[in-house]
């Protein structure tokens, strides 16, 4: 179900961060670009005073340097 843009808190950013970790078996780079996709859209309602209050002060997401392997010729 939607949830309306004013009720979201910080427990239901944290809810959905959980959810994609377990249920949906996200790594840390994909639930951080999911979550920060949600921080955008807060944002772009702050500034426009559709609410009064941003849920992700205080929260920090920082994806994991990955070490990628490159094709050799054979």
């Amino acid at each position: 179900d939607d949830i309306p843009i004013k009720d979201v808190t910080s427990g239901i950013i944290d809810d959905f961060e959980h959810f994609l970790r377990m249920r949906k078996g996200c790594a840390n780079n994909a639930a951080v670009r999911y979550v920060r996709c949600v921080k955008n859209v807060m944002q772009y309602a702050l500034a426009h005073k559709w609410i009064d209050h941003d849920p992700f002060i205080g929260k920090k997401y920082q994806r994991t340097h990955t070490e990628r392997q490159y094709l050799t010729e054979t």
